[in-house]
């Protein structure tokens, strides 16, 4: 009996490649590890510290919040 192994990974030069069977993926799960894995890349190479980027968050936030907030609101007030 043969074992299908659920992903396979090949470093080339100057990228990686992997590939999945997709019986054990989802699309949506796939995208969402991704974009982690994006999220931490882009930590690692950060400088700021980690109240900077909470502060950064926060105002992110705030500015969303602002923007959507009469949209939200309409049919409650």
């Amino acid at each position: 009996m043969s074992v299908v192994a659920p992903y396979q990974v090949a470093i080339a030069q100057d990228e990686i490649v992997v590939r999945m069977n997709r019986a054990f993926f989802e699309p949506d799960e796939l995208t969402e590890l991704l974009e982690y894995l994006r999220l931490k890349v882009l930590h690692r190479q950060s400088r700021l510290s980690d109240a900077e980027i909470a502060q950064l968050a926060d105002e992110i936030n705030q500015s969303a919040w602002e923007r959507i907030r009469p949209q939200f609101l309409a049919g409650v007030e």
